[in-house]
């Protein structure tokens, strides 16, 4: 008798948030593996196995009513704490105050992000736990919050495609350095803009300092531009192959828990590039780089700066990063490893061999 599966989340099909490309990527790899004795489908509510993809835990409460099995892949850390919840909420309305957002709007989603801190992580986790399994993309979120039904599957991305590739350089006597991701507070834009205004300060034409945004915005550029005009900001970009290895230095300055997914992808996409990283000390993003990267504290742009400097007087330095950061991500964090984690999981769940 043929079994039905829902696989409930946002499976879009936005190139540019880490959620719902990764949950599109699992849910189709498994669909293509599951045979004819289990027919998957999407967003279904009557449905004999369920597989949740989230960055919260609400979804457990609203399915354990049903007491269905259900397997949960949670996504993003759940246990940020409310003043630093409240602060990242504050740093959002300053940075969009000039954007076109109604204010109700972002004040209605404060509200509701900020709401959620005040749970205390033991009723996060008491609801977790009655899933049936939940994945997590790292041991820091495992850790932090002590879940018992859980396995680690690490978030993976295809390494044949993120690659060193040689670029021909149009100005050698210029280091590129880049910063990847949404135009958003969190990631350290302003950091980022403090920081490539020092360095163009002190070095002028031999520095190219680039903002690669998943989407260009005019409040962002102007910001930058007041700071240095020889910041170039870019929105979207085709080719995000060559944008990375043109780059001689990225920069990631993650501010929190809630700055990115348990993995965020452009990490492990410029690590794959064989590319010299400057990050921040966080638990989650050590995790992932170890001793692959330079790490600096949050809110720290003079830190960047130093490190940047470090990079670029010692290009030994920065080849040996690049091919530790690519054999970080050899090592565990692979397309071919993740699916490879969801299918056993897979077999053992629907075979019925027992718990997992």
């Amino acid at each position: 008798m043929t079994k039905i599966l829902s696989c409930i989340g946002d499976f879009g099909d936005m190139e540019t948030e880490g959620l719902m490309k990764i949950s599109r990527k699992i849910k189709d790899s498994l669909t293509a593996k599951m045979g004819s004795h289990v027919h998957v489908v999407v967003n279904q509510k009557s449905a004999d196995f369920y597989h949740i993809h989230s960055s919260g835990f609400l979804p457990a409460v609203w399915q354990m009513r049903k007491g269905k099995q259900t397997l949960y892949s949670l996504y993003s850390h759940i246990n940020q704490g409310p003043l630093d919840c409240i602060r990242n909420n504050l740093e959002h309305l300053w940075w969009y105050r000039n954007e076109n957002h109604p204010l109700h709007r972002a004040l209605k989603m404060m509200l509701f992000a900020t709401a959620s801190t005040f749970i205390p992580v033991c009723i996060k986790r008491f609801f977790l736990n009655k899933m049936s399994h939940v994945i997590v993309p790292s041991e820091t979120i495992k850790r932090e919050l002590g879940l018992t039904q859980a396995t680690v599957v690490r978030i993976g991305i295809n390494p044949q495609r993120f690659k060193p590739i040689k670029i021909k350089k149009t100005n050698k006597d210029s280091l590129i350095i880049s910063y990847f991701g949404h135009n958003d507070p969190l990631k350290g834009l302003s950091d980022v803009i403090k920081a490539f205004a020092e360095l163009d300060k002190r070095f002028g034409t031999q520095v190219s300092l680039r903002m690669y945004l998943t989407k260009y915005s005019e409040h962002t550029a102007k910001h930058a531009h007041s700071f240095s005009s020889n910041i170039q900001v870019s929105g979207h970009v085709d080719d995000i192959l060559h944008a990375y290895n043109e780059s001689d230095v990225i920069v990631l300055p993650y501010r929190s828990r809630g700055a990115a997914i348990g993995v965020p992808l452009v990490l492990i996409e410029a690590m794959a590039c064989e590319k010299p990283i400057v990050t921040t000390n966080l638990p989650f993003i050590k995790e992932i780089v170890q001793d692959a990267a330079l790490i600096v504290d949050p809110y720290a742009p003079q830190q960047f700066v130093e490190n940047i400097v470090l990079l670029m007087n010692n290009q030994k330095l920065r080849i040996e990063l690049g091919k530790k950061a690519r054999q970080r991500v050899l090592k565990g964090y692979t397309e071919k490893q993740m699916f490879e984690g969801y299918q056993t999981l897979y077999q053992t769940w629907l075979s019925g061999e027992g718990e997992l």
